[in-house]
């Protein structure tokens, strides 16, 4: 495997006006991989590029302050190779729109409330598009499916974070709602290659709902002393057709985890 990747990033910012301060840039990407025969994915040239742009506004009291951000992206893959593949030569492209907002508020001294909110979309990788072999990172069969759709998503989130001498406290709480998500659903069956039996992997999207919940806490003990914990939750579910209100739980989501750590 090759990779050769060039990117370019440029931004420029205008001078404040009064509460308001912005930037905008552009963002391109070149990107090379040279798989050679018999590889888990195709050979590919790689063009993406995006035009952006925000603008910040905070009050004289700095107590409020409010985000805007737009964004649009295009992508293009060129996917050639042969061997495994079965002959893959294919053009992709995609392009879209994306946009978020965000409000923050500090109602008193260490105490702020976040709430962000934004439409995003991603087009599908070459992998999810075209894979076919064993990943031998993971040991399983994959498989992609080249007439995937680019994900398209509504995500929220509101952050709340509390600071007060020796203590601090943060928690996120968020929601997903995605159409057309991408994930790998596991098979029933199993592939015989020369190399043995793999559990058989296929890409898959349906429209999906990502909820989730991140906490964290950290005391300070004493001078060279601190206890802190972590907690994270993600639930996802995933739509049964497209004919039916019903939801099922998606494969593959993390497991709930908690991290306790005492530090000097």
């Amino acid at each position: 495997f090759r990779l050769w990747t060039n990117t370019l990033d440029a931004s420029i910012e205008h001078l404040p006006g009064g509460p308001w301060k912005g930037s905008a840039g552009i963002q391109g990407t070149w990107q090379l991989n040279d798989v050679g025969r018999g590889g888990l994915i195709p050979d590919y040239t790689q063009w993406r590029g995006a035009l952006w742009a925000t603008e910040r506004w905070k009050s004289v009291a700095r107590r409020w302050e409010m985000e805007l951000g737009v964004r649009y992206d295009y992508a293009r893959a060129d996917a050639s190779t042969s061997g495994s593949l079965h002959n893959v030569d294919t053009l992709v492209h995609f392009g879209g729109l994306s946009g978020t907002t965000g409000v923050l508020y500090r109602i008193a001294d260490g105490l702020t409330l976040m709430l962000n909110s934004g439409y995003a979309w991603r087009p599908p990788h070459v992998n999810e598009l075209f894979a076919r072999g064993v990943h031998h990172a993971v040991g399983t069969y994959e498989e992609g499916q080249p007439s995937l759709k680019p994900e398209r998503a509504w995500n929220t989130q509101i952050n709340a974070t509390w600071q007060k001498e020796r203590l601090s406290t943060a928690v996120t709480v968020y929601r997903n709602q995605i159409q057309d998500f991408i994930y790998l659903k596991p098979l029933s069956s199993f592939v015989l290659t020369s190399r043995g039996a793999f559990p058989s992997y296929r890409y898959e999207q349906a429209a999906a709902l990502l909820q989730g919940l991140d906490a964290m806490v950290r005391f300070s003990i004493a001078s060279a002393w601190t206890a802190e914990g972590q907690f994270s939750a993600i639930r996802g579910r995933r739509r049964v057709s497209s004919s039916t209100s019903q939801y099922d739980d998606l494969p593959l989501m993390p497991a709930d985890r908690v991290r306790y750590a005492l530090k000097w």
